[in-house]
């Protein structure tokens, strides 16, 4: 995780401030699910 611009306060943070690197998203767990 790097952190691209550092916030004046917590609250300030956005989803572009942080970046992942190297990160490889696992298969999905299969669930029934109700709707």
């Amino acid at each position: 995780l790097e952190i691209v611009r550092h916030a004046p306060s917590i609250d300030a943070y956005e989803y572009e401030d942080f970046v992942l690197h190297d990160y490889h998203a696992q298969p999905h767990i299969k669930a029934p699910v109700s709707v």
